[in-house]
């Protein structure tokens, strides 16, 4: 339609061109004004179809290119009909006749143009009227979509603050149950601590007391053994002394060395402590314990 409106665009303008040449012709009477003229009327008459038909929407260009190129032809002989009724040519008859064929063909042409039009009219309405229910429901399911839209947010939102409770919850429950596993590993450590320094206390006490019981047995062995060495040194001594003695008074009273004590207390009453082995009066039954000295107590 742009091509077919630019072609009538410069044909219109050529013919233009030549309708003043046509008008100098005429008035400068030099012949040349019939020999503009035709090819001014043909190329208006092409022009003015080309335009008409670049602008014109119809269901039916072809009666619409007729419609146009009758009216356009009715104009052109009805003005030759005129010039010849003018010139008196004797031809005015004949092109009155055809001027009426012309608009005839350009009322009939007109009416089925027209009919289409107003048909076009009414689908266009009714198309006009269907986008409008169209856009109604598009705009309803634009404002559903959006509602939707925000009912979806509005839920996203909801369940993403959900989300991040359950996550803020599950975050606190296992802080509790880290604290509570620190504060019971913390116990046990203690306890554990507390009993193994009560291990430690109580091995380090038992020790003490083997070694304290250890001294002391060994303060009361060193003591016995130093007690029985210092009696056996005094027994040795008083022994040594009474064998002195009895070398002494042995000449005197020969009659000793068969000497019988019948226990301890007759010993003692004449005059003696204590009787080594080897000794006069020296017998098993008066040393109990058999050290080799008698009447120890």
């Amino acid at each position: 339609m742009t091509i077919l409106s630019n072609i009538g665009a410069a044909l219109f303008f050529i013919a233009f061109i030549l309708l003043i040449l046509c008008i100098i012709s005429f008035f400068k009477k030099n012949g040349k004004a019939k020999q503009y003229g035709r090819p001014t009327v043909i190329l208006f008459m092409i022009s003015i179809i080309l335009i008409t038909a670049s602008t014109t929407k119809s269901e039916h260009p072809v009666v619409e290119f007729f419609s146009t190129l009758s009216f356009i032809l009715f104009i052109f002989f009805l003005v030759l009909a005129i010039l010849s009724v003018i010139k008196k040519t004797g031809v005015a008859k004949k092109q009155f006749i055809i001027t009426a064929v012309l608009f005839v063909i350009f009322v009939a042409l007109s009416g089925i143009s027209d009919s289409s039009s107003e048909k076009t009219t009414a689908t266009s309405t009714k198309v006009t009227s269907n986008n409008e229910e169209q856009k109604d429901s598009e705009k309803k399911k634009e404002a559903d979509e959006k509602t939707q839209k925000q009912e979806d947010e509005k839920r996203l939102a909801d369940e993403q603050a959900r989300k991040q409770e359950d996550e803020k919850r599950q975050a606190d429950e296992q802080a509790r149950k880290q604290q509570e596993e620190q504060k019971r590993q913390a116990g046990e450590q203690a306890r554990k601590q507390q009993e193994e320094q009560k291990r430690l206390a109580d091995e380090q006490s038992r020790k003490q007391q083997e070694e304290q019981k250890r001294l002391a047995d060994e303060q009361s062995r060193k003591q016995q053994e130093e007690q029985k060495r210092q009696a056996d040194e005094q027994a040795r001594k008083q022994q040594e002394e009474q064998k002195a003695q009895q070398a002494q008074t042995q000449p005197a009273s020969g009659n000793t060395s068969s000497a019988y004590y019948k226990n301890c207390a007759a010993v003692r009453a004449a005059g003696k402590a204590l009787l080594y082995k080897g000794q006069s009066g020296y017998d098993s039954h008066l040393n109990r314990d058999g050290d080799g000295v008698a009447c120890e107590k």
